[in-house]
């Protein structure tokens, strides 16, 4: 980067640089205790697409201000995190390839933990490039939405070997003597998310050929694993329920239970604020519902500080066929919010999705023994709504107790459980979290990369439910069903929803969160009562999550007949 005088990687920053961008100044601790610091510019913006800015080997991130002004003035609504690596900036530490793959991981730790729910990209800028196809490929959760390179090398000694030619001693010396590799042509074959390469005939460093040699070895490796997914794919295929299946489990519903006054969801539309009688009530109703289908029924109990003193909380934690290596986990909110000058019912917020999920396993029980080798868990979590105001301290008690104890309690050894050092929360394979439901008109969208198949196959699913006459028609039959799981928008929903499924997200657990966008128009309201559901809108939904669950275990329920 020309631009950039030598011996300014240590330079600071002014207050002209800023050129009036909203800039914060931030710190993050690597693995091995190295202070990293940098900025955040458009701190205060809370949507939209967050990126991850990897520099070059010049200068450090003031240097980079120009291009982050250009960044925000096409994309407003983007927060963009700029750390400097160790030995950059104001950063402490030498710099080194495995010290700059640490600095990474922590950078994208801190910005998934301070912008959850948002969508995260990564730029890198040649050395930044390699940063960054580093942590794409190593991003196993998934929280890399998509990646930016910008005149990036194949690797540090193919950036010798352009550089010096075979007559010298450079390139042998390279070969076996070169400390940091950084080989970019590895890590790109190992990348998830899409790519888009930015390249400069005129870079006076990285040969524009590294950067055309990038992107052909990518269409190599992305038109080689096609093949082999087409081959798996038809070769042991996820098979979709059969029309007898449909009928079947249609035949299974008992549409009462699901009425304003029926034995689901009456004993659920109360205020259950959390640490109230009420509360307890509504717990111990979805308690023994579960022990009379002889689930395994745990209670996580515990106190937190809130802003209305200390308070007791408890999530319920039901399960199927515990002894399963690996969990299906439903989940939903039982407690209501408190208002000081109401009674807030919540039914929509969230009595309707908890009655779903009673519904749910009362009607596929006697199949749960007949499918694959994934349990079937259900949490009904407490806490979940704020005392006073929503925020990082004042809300989500329930989820953000039981997202660490999963995550420090072992799975205990068995035949089933073979590694030694697993958690509770590695044998999820996906949380599904309902909440808001019960109105008419939802609008449901794709809210996470890592779970696009699972609300690709609801659609489907929804389709093919609306397609075989096991959908029941609101008002006038004759009109085509309003479809929930909305797939005509964009691939995913760029905005953040707060909900319980934050503090497991934040630990890499895959979350399908059906939540409708926009929120029901009773939300946090004396109007969220009874008179809000849609009963026609309850009876599909209870019918696709059965469906859905049953598909996903690969529930048997006609008998080992046609499936």
């Amino acid at each position: 980067m020309p631009y950039i005088p030598l011996g300014s990687r240590h330079e600071e920053r002014t207050p002209d640089m800023s050129n009036g961008m909203d800039i914060k100044d931030v710190e993050v601790v690597a693995s091995d205790k190295k202070r990293l610091r940098g900025m955040v510019v458009n701190p205060s913006v809370v949507k939209g697409p967050v990126m991850i800015y990897f520099q070059g080997n010049a200068g450090n991130m003031n240097h980079r201000l120009p291009l982050f002004q250009q960044l925000i003035s096409s994309v407003p609504d983007m927060t963009i995190v700029g750390v400097c690596y160790r030995g950059f900036g104001s950063s402490l530490g030498r710099p080194s390839e495995k010290g700059l793959q640490r600095d990474a991981q922590a950078i994208l730790g801190w910005t998934v933990n301070h912008y959850a729910g948002r969508p995260i990209f990564l730029y890198g800028h040649s050395l930044g490039g390699s940063v960054a196809s580093y942590l794409a490929s190593t991003d196993k959760h998934r929280h890399v939405q998509g990646v930016i390179l910008e005149n990036t090398y194949l690797s540090i000694l193919d950036m010798v070997k352009a550089l010096y030619t075979k007559w010298t001693p450079y390139p042998y010396i390279a070969r076996h003597f070169l400390w940091n590799r950084w080989p970019t042509k590895q890590c790109i074959t190992h990348i998830s998310c899409p790519i888009l390469f930015l390249s400069s005939a005129k870079d006076e460093i990285v040969p524009p050929d590294h950067m055309q040699t990038l992107y052909r070895i990518l269409q190599w490796w992305v038109t080689t694993l096609a093949l082999v997914l087409v081959w798996t794919t038809q070769a042991g295929a996820y098979k979709p329920l059969s029309q007898s299946a449909l009928n079947k489990i249609r035949n299974l519903s008992v549409p009462d239970r699901l009425q304003v006054n029926g034995s689901y969801l009456k004993p659920l539309l109360v205020p259950r604020v959390s640490g109230t009688e009420n509360n307890i009530k509504v717990r111990t109703f979805i308690m023994d519902h579960f022990k009379s289908l002889n689930w395994q029924v745990e209670e996580d109990k515990f106190e937190a500080e809130t802003p209305l003193g200390v308070k007791e909380f408890s999530n319920v934690i039901v399960t199927k066929n515990p002894h399963h290596p690996s969990r299906l986990v439903l989940a939903a909110h039982y407690d209501s919010k408190y208002y000081e000058n109401f009674e807030f019912i919540g039914a929509t917020d969230s009595s309707v999705p908890c009655a779903i999920l009673l519904d749910v396993a009362a009607t596929l029980n006697p199949y749960l023994d007949n499918g694959s080798d994934t349990a079937l868990q259900i949490v009904f979590f407490d806490g979940e709504e704020a005392f006073v105001d929503w925020n990082s301290k004042d809300s989500i008690y329930g989820a953000k107790h039981l997202a660490a104890k999963w995550e420090s309690e072992a799975v205990p050894n068995s035949r089933h459980h073979t590694m030694k050092h697993s958690t509770m929360l590695d044998t999820i394979e996906v949380m599904v979290l309902l909440d808001l439901l019960g109105t008419s008109n939802m609008k449901v969208y794709n809210y996470f990369r890592s779970t696009s198949w699972l609300f690709n196959h609801m659609s489907n699913l929804e389709e093919r439910l609306v397609s075989s006459n096991n959908w029941l028609l609101g008002g006038d039959e004759l009109d085509a069903p309003d479809m929930t799981f909305d797939t005509a928008g964009t691939n995913y929903f760029t905005g953040g929803i707060e909900d319980d499924h934050i503090p497991f997200i934040r630990r890499g657990v895959n979350v399908f969160h059906i939540i409708p966008i926009p929120f029901p128009s009773v939300w946090h309201s004396i109007h969220d009562n009874a008179d809000a559901i849609d009963n026609t809108a309850v009876q599909n939904l209870a019918m696709l999550f059965r469906c859905f669950t049953a598909e996903y275990l690969e529930l048997d329920v006609l008998g080992h007949q046609e499936l």
